[in-house]
């Protein structure tokens, strides 16, 4: 995509690491969301935020920059990682305070429009609450939801640095999950997607995404 294709439109955002760690979910979202909404995708690209994490300020400025250029002129943008919305949200202007984007929360936009639901009953889904996203100031749309407002242990690069500790921060989340008697877990974050599948690996961590389900289809279902 170029500058030109995105002006004035609504574009998806789905990062580098989404379409990496769980692209099956990516894909069938896209298929569910296509009917509902004019809109583009810009897909794959990355947000900075491990370049600004590990200090690489110039190459994050590079990729900011470009970022900018390409999603300024959108009328708005869904973004559906926490970590990638909290980088154009609070970093990006840390260091480009004249520009702006027009960014929106992804599940808070589809859910307070009423184009989707989660289809899994709420008993089941157990919503780890992103550090990135709690520190937004954000309608907490995911209060429905049995949830953790706690940190996974990743915090950026700090989980593959600091593997021990990592675990210790994150015992709360896993206890308060275990003795939900929820069946999935699921987070908003690509990263913290990253840190549950290490300690849950036997296939209950979710992306939230894979859980949206257009709110028409779910009257029809019974959720």
């Amino acid at each position: 995509l170029r500058p030109s294709d995105t002006a004035g439109k609504t574009l998806l955002f789905l990062g580098c690491a989404e379409t990496i760690l769980y692209p099956r979910a990516v894909e069938a979202f896209l298929e569910k969301i296509k009917a509902l909404f004019p809109f583009e995708v810009v897909k794959g690209l990355c947000c900075g935020l491990p370049l600004a994490a590990s200090g690489a300020e110039e190459a994050f400025l590079k990729i900011a920059k470009e970022n900018l250029a390409l999603l300024g002129q959108a009328e708005k943008v869904l973004v559906f990682c926490a970590s990638c919305l909290f980088t154009f949200k609070k970093i990006y202007p840390l260091y480009l305070p004249q520009e702006q984007l027009a960014i929106r929360d992804g599940f808070s936009y589809l859910l307070e429009q009423g184009f989707f639901r989660f289809k899994a009953p709420s008993s089941l889904l157990f919503f780890q609450v992103p550090c990135h996203l709690r520190h937004l100031g954000l309608e907490p749309w995911w209060e429905g939801l049995k949830h953790y407002p706690g940190c996974c242990g990743q915090g950026g690069l700090f989980g593959f640095r600091h593997r021990q500790e990592a675990r210790q921060i994150a015992f709360p989340l896993k206890k308060a999950f275990l003795t939900s008697g929820a069946r999935f877990l699921a987070t908003s974050c690509s990263a913290c997607f990253f840190r549950l599948r290490t300690l849950f690996p036997r296939g209950s961590v979710t992306p939230l995404l894979a859980f949206l389900e257009p709110a028409e289809k779910q009257k029809n279902t019974g959720y």
